[in-house]
């Protein structure tokens, strides 16, 4: 068994000792940032480091600096006479948990930081008979809890690994696990509140706040791509109305059909007869789009169209 060097067991103990051969500088410290989700992030290892920088994260290289250092990693970090700064940026659950930061050099430190996730909370609104979907956000195993608006008790609903889940009795049939994502089918008003999701180690992923309403319950507010189409709709409706209206003007004439004004008068419906033509191909087109609307005036035929 060899021997301990009890000058470096003092060093490693103090963080800080200097030999005649080498200087060995070892520093431990551990900070946490918070951050929300999608958000850039910087962590940052203040001690000098004159050599090359290099983070870690789970025993995986994925950022240098410095003199010599490799690029195309993960992500990016500078080095300056402070430190070394690793550049995260947009944090998700897959960019969590903590990070080392070593240089190599002269002098050889430890910077341990983590980057931790504000929870995200979502809103949704529900009738009754839709489905409920949370995105489970890791891979991992996660358990889904429910907090009633009536009842503030919290309750396990389910525990999801992969793709098997074990829930309360009553909620067993109504889960699907598709993708990465827990549906509940079937939403009643009972089930309003919110749906939390845990790591196993109680660590909080997202909440999601549920309100379910019966359909007769909420007036809908129709969109504006709806409202728009409706404006146009009562357009055309209007403009035929017109047209309708104006067809008056065929009676009048065949009333006052005489032979002084037979020639011209033939001439016009004829006109009138190709207006008609139009304003049908027109309403077939529109036809297409607002279904059920009729423009076209039954009685009214290119066949009874005459020239005299």
């Amino acid at each position: 068994m060899s021997e301990v060097d009890p000058l470096k067991e003092t060093c490693v103990k103090s963080g800080f000792c200097v030999d005649s051969n080498v200087l060995f500088v070892a520093v431990a410290t551990s900070v946490s940032t918070s951050v929300q989700l999608n958000e850039s992030a910087a962590l940052s290892c203040d001690m000098s480091c004159h050599g090359l920088a290099q983070w870690t994260k789970d025993a995986v290289k994925v950022a240098e600096c410095g003199p010599g250092a490799e690029a195309g990693l993960r992500l990016t970090c500078t080095l300056n006479k402070k430190g070394t700064i690793l550049n995260i940026p947009q944090a998700n659950f897959s960019t969590r948990g903590f990070y080392y930061a070593s240089c190599v050099g002269h002098k050889m430190f430890t910077c341990r930081e983590s980057i931790q996730l504000v929870a995200p909370e979502y809103v949704s609104e529900l009738d009754a008979g839709d489905r409920l979907e949370v995105d489970l956000h890791i891979p991992k195993a996660v358990v889904i809890e429910f907090t009633g608006f009536r009842n503030s008790s919290t309750v396990e609903l389910c525990r999801v690994d992969g793709r098997l889940q074990q829930c309360l009795p009553g909620y067993q049939q109504r889960v699907l696990i598709i993708g990465n994502s827990f549906i509940l089918t079937d939403m009643m008003p009972s089930n309003s509140g919110n749906y939390s999701v845990r790591e196993e180690d109680h660590t909080l992923l997202s909440v999601s706040h549920v309100t379910v309403t019966e359909r007769s319950s909420r007036v809908r507010i129709p969109t504006s791509s709806e409202r728009e189409k409706n404006d146009l709709k009562h357009f055309f409706i209007s403009t035929v109305n017109d047209i309708r209206e104006s067809w008056i003007w065929k009676e009048g004439y065949q009333k006052g059909n005489v032979d002084g004004y037979r020639e011209g008068m033939g001439t016009g419906a004829l006109a009138a007869g190709i207006y008609v033509g139009l304003v049908c191909v027109i309403a077939v087109f529109i036809h297409r789009v607002f279904v059920g609307l009729n423009v076209c005036p039954p009685q009214i035929r290119f066949d009874q169209v005459r020239v005299s």
